[in-house]
């Protein structure tokens, strides 16, 4: 009788490991999917910024920043006609702004797949380039093992130099 009921508590130790092992398996996996998807982002709004390089000084969310509850431009579609200050704006919405792809019109956009997303370009326009920076709360810390007890989160960013 106590051979059973040692066996019984080791394989309840032993489904607890394996279940939070899973678990943070899972959160890692969810971190690892918004990465992709900021990095998603940064090719997204690096090819408009390529496209509407001649207002680069309008993609400068650095000083004020850009919310997404802010935004009351235009809807720059199809023969909309649209400023480049304008489509700038516009851009940076659509690429940063999780429920921009609704009232855009247009397909899902990365921010709708990352939690609590921040997009930040700072340009120089005497090189013409600029720095992009996608910022996400994680699940995970980047600093915590699978295995290890510790799980504080915490925000997480990915940056890439771009040069127009």
């Amino acid at each position: 009788m106590i051979e059973v009921l040692v066996t019984l508590a080791i394989s309840i130790i032993g489904l607890l490991g394996i279940s939070m092992m899973q678990l943070n398996i899972n959160k890692a996996t969810i971190d690892s999917g918004a990465r992709s998807h900021a990095i998603w982002m940064i090719d997204e709004i690096t090819n408009k910024m390529y496209a509407n390089w001649d207002n680069l000084e309008h993609y400068d969310t650095s000083k004020n920043g850009f919310t997404c509850n802010s935004y009351g431009g235009k809807l720059c579609l199809d023969s909309t006609p649209c400023t480049g200050k304008e489509m700038a704006a516009y851009d940076l919405w659509t690429s940063s702004c999780p429920a921009a792809s609704k009232e855009a019109n247009v397909n899902k956009n990365a921010a709708d797949f990352i939690p609590e997303p921040k997009l930040t370009i700072k340009p120089v326009l005497s090189t013409r380039s600029a720095k992009i920076t996608v910022q996400w709360t994680s699940r995970v810390s980047s600093d915590s093992d699978l295995g290890g007890g510790k799980d504080p989160g915490g925000t997480v960013s990915i940056s890439r130099d771009i040069q127009l």
